[in-house]
C-alpha cells in the first residue's frame, strides 16, 4: 500500500486539496515520472506501475484530479483547461522540474495544455490512448454528452456499478477492457468504490459534454491537440503515444492522425488490450514506457534533446 499525501492548492479563488502517492520519500537521484489518470480515474490505479518503474531507477509519482479519487470535489467550474491549471498548481507546490508526464485518456488533452503552459519543465510526454485526436468515440460517450438525458444514460453506459442490479455493469467493463476476466479485482472494487460516490458521479457524468458530442469527440478539443502537435514537432519534443490495439472507447487508428502532424512521435499498439493498456498488459506497458524514458533520458545526457 502507499501512502496518502496531501498538497493544498486555490483553484478560482477556492482552497482545496490534491491527493497524490509515491514510490518512497527519499527520490535521490531518481528521474521523475508524473501520472494522470484518466476521466473518473484515481492515483492508485498505477500502483503496480509504480512499484515496477523502480526497477530502473525512476521515481513515481501519480495524482488525482480535482473532483476525482481522494482530492478535493470544490464547487468550482470544472473543464479540461481548469484540471490543467489544478496539475500545474500542484507541481508547482511540489517544486517538480525535469520530469517525465504521463496521461491516460482525456488525460491526453489535459497533458497538451499542460504542455503548452509550461512544457520547458517537461522531459517528455507519453500519452495512453488518449482523447482529442480523432472524430469517433464509444456511443455510451457520445449519447451520454445530451444532457437532458446525461444522468440516465451515464448510469446504463458510464458506470461501473449497475444501481438496479446491485452488480457491476458489463456494458462499462466490456468497453473498457479487452478481456474482463483478467481484470484485477483490487481495480474492480476500486473502480466501483469511487463510481457509488455522489459528488464523483455528480462531476464525472457532468464531464463527457466538455469533450463529446452526439458527433463524438468535439472538433474543437481534435483542432487544439492536432495544432499543439504541430508545435510539438517543430521544436522535436519527446511525444511517446502507447494504444490498446482492442480499444473501443476511442479507436486505435487515432495515432495515424498524431502521426499525420508529428511523424516523428514513438507509437506503441499493445495487443490483446481495450483502453487501459497499464491495467492488462502491465508487463509489455512497462517495456514499452521504460524503454522510451530510458532513450530519452539517455539522448539528454548527450544534449540532444
Amino acid at each position: 500500500m502507499f501512502e496518502d499525501k496531501f498538497s493544498w492548492i486555490t483553484i478560482h479563488g477556492v482552497k482545496t486539496w490534491m491527493r497524490y502517492i509515491e514510490t518512497d520519500n527519499d527520490r535521490g537521484d531518481k528521474s521523475l515520472v508524473i501520472f494522470i489518470p484518466g476521466l473518473g480515474g484515481w492515483a492508485e490505479i498505477y500502483e503496480d506501475i509504480l512499484k515496477e518503474i523502480q526497477n530502473y531507477a525512476y521515481h513515481g509519482v501519480a495524482v488525482d484530479h480535482l473532483g476525482f479519487g481522494k482530492s478535493g470535489k470544490p464547487n468550482v467550474p470544472y473543464s479540461l483547461e481548469m484540471w490543467a491549471a489544478a496539475i500545474i498548481k500542484w507541481i508547482n507546490k511540489q517544486n517538480y522540474n525535469d520530469f517525465h508526464l504521463v496521461g491516460h485518456s482525456m488525460a491526453g488533452s489535459v497533458l497538451m495544455k499542460i504542455w503548452r503552459l509550461t512544457h520547458n519543465k517537461i522531459k517528455s510526454l507519453t500519452l495512453i490512448s488518449p482523447a482529442g485526436f480523432g472524430k469517433e468515440l464509444h456511443i455510451g460517450y457520445r449519447i451520454g454528452s445530451l444532457r437532458i438525458i446525461n444522468g440516465l444514460v451515464s448510469e446504463v453506459f458510464l458506470n461501473s456499478w449497475n444501481p438496479i442490479y446491485r452488480k457491476p455493469n458489463p456494458n462499462f467493463w466490456r468497453a473498457s477492457y479487452y478481456d474482463i476476466n483478467k481484470v484485477p479485482q483490487k481495480v474492480m472494487r476500486s473502480t466501483i468504490m469511487y463510481n457509488k460516490n455522489p459528488r464523483i458521479k455528480q462531476i464525472y457524468f457532468q464531464t463527457v459534454p466538455f469533450y463529446a458530442s452526439l458527433k463524438g469527440q468535439k472538433e474543437e478539443v481534435v483542432k487544439e491537440n492536432l495544432l499543439l502537435l504541430e508545435k510539438m514537432r517543430e521544436m522535436v519534443f519527446p511525444l511517446h503515444v502507447i494504444w490498446g490495439a482492442n480499444d473501443q472507447i476511442i479507436p486505435a487508428k487515432h495515432v495515424f492522425n498524431i502521426l499525420k502532424h508529428y511523424p516523428k512521435a514513438k507509437i506503441s499498439i499493445i495487443n490483446k488490450s481495450g483502453h487501459t493498456p497499464y491495467v492488462e498488459q502491465p508487463q509489455e506497458f512497462i517495456k514499452k514506457l521504460v524503454g522510451f524514458l530510458q532513450q530519452i533520458d539517455k539522448l539528454r545526457k548527450i544534449k540532444k534533446y
